[in-house]
């Protein structure tokens, strides 16, 4: 919320919060979803109150702490991971779709450096919260 985004939950009381990224970034909920995938953040698209894009497609995406919480994670870790959304979505904008020439309700695309940016900004937030600890990788 302190970066512009608009909140619809009011904060995370409990544990949830729903994002209207189409008022905040002007993309809807499936591009905003396929982008933070491809940045390797899981979040949900959600349809919000009278929402104008439908069930499908969406104007929202739900975020939810209990998988960053259970990792240990804390207030510095939500607040780079926010700071990592932020940046993304605001710098998204709806890829070309190929067939009809015209904007994706699908997918949505950043600069291919800001991309990489962010995917490197989660992959250090993951290092030191690992999945599975006990498991050793070669």
């Amino acid at each position: 919320m302190k970066l512009g985004a608009r909140v619809l939950t009011g904060g995370t009381d409990n544990h949830l919060l729903l994002v209207d990224v189409a008022s905040s970034f002007d993309l809807n909920g499936r591009q905003a979803e396929s982008l933070l995938r491809e940045a390797r953040l899981t979040v949900n698209r959600n349809a919000i109150p009278r929402d104008v894009n439908g069930a499908w497609y969406t104007s929202g995406v739900r975020l939810g702490t209990p998988a960053t919480t259970t990792l240990g994670m804390k207030e510095s870790q939500m607040k780079e991971i926010a700071s990592i959304i932020y940046a993304l979505l605001k710098g998204a904008k709806p890829s070309i779709n190929e067939k009809t020439g015209g904007p994706s309700k699908a997918k949505a695309e950043a600069e291919p450096a800001l991309l990489r940016k962010c995917q490197a900004r989660v992959a250090d937030v993951l290092k030191e919260f690992p999945l599975y600890p006990e498991l050793i990788v070669d």
